[in-house]
């Protein structure tokens, strides 16, 4: 399967109060064929007023003696950067949904 394509995930926290979630993928990306498990883990930190940073933790498992090439490993933490950034996006265009 193809990086970037389509993945099913499974939210495992959703935590209001620390601004944190957490989910696995369970079917898609490299899964089944690099990695056992991914898992990542997004928490917000309020950096002033109206800003934030992001902070992305990513655990996987790899499947026996197969690894992910450096360009893959890359291309899986772009991805992440990108779907912030879509979010982002998202909420400053439509300020509306998180008020």
């Amino acid at each position: 399967m193809a990086i970037g394509s389509v993945n099913k995930n499974k939210v495992e926290i959703l935590d209001e109060a620390t601004y944190t979630t957490k989910y696995s993928v369970i079917e898609g990306d490299l899964v089944g064929v690099y990695f056992k498990s991914v898992s990542y883990e997004i928490t917000f930190e309020a950096t002033g007023p109206n800003t934030c940073v992001a902070k992305v933790k990513t655990v996987y498992e790899t499947l026996e003696d197969k690894h992910p090439s450096e360009a893959e490993l890359n291309a899986i933490r772009n991805g992440s950067t990108q779907v912030l950034k879509a979010i982002e996006a998202y909420l400053i265009a439509n300020p509306d949904v998180y008020a």
